[in-house]
């Protein structure tokens, strides 16, 4: 799994940086401020959790710990339920997307917890 969290973090990386850009220059005028604003912070979270993933890949490599697993699992449900539902909203019109984005978000605010916990298990010298 160690890879494929590394692989979900360059290509949440890449996304971010894409819908970032395409958010600030290509949809100016052609969605809704709404639209463009959702495409935006679905690039902002892609972005601000491409590192979260990455941290899981390295910690599921060194460490075979279920809770790095765990962690990188729902960073990238979370991003998927998150991210994905924003930009269905913007860019498919896609109304009933609304309902995945607070499950995703909610995802993500567990990955952070599940991260977090990862160091419960570690002794003080690691």
């Amino acid at each position: 799994m160690a890879r494929w969290f590394m692989i979900l973090a360059g290509l949440s990386g890449a996304a971010g940086v894409g819908f970032s850009a395409m958010a600030a220059h290509a949809l100016q005028g052609q969605l809704t401020a709404q639209a463009v604003d959702w495409v935006e912070t679905a690039g902002t979270y892609l972005l601000l959790h491409a590192p979260a993933l990455a941290t899981c890949a390295i910690l599921t490599r060194q460490r075979q710990s279920r809770r790095n697993l765990v962690a990188g699992i729902l960073f990238a449900a979370g991003l998927a339920g998150f991210s994905g539902g924003l930009l269905l909203l913007a860019l498919a019109d896609i109304r009933q997307a609304i309902v995945i984005v607070p499950v995703g978000g909610t995802f993500l605010l567990l990955g952070w917890l599940a991260l977090a916990s990862t160091a419960l298990t570690w002794t003080r010298d690691t």
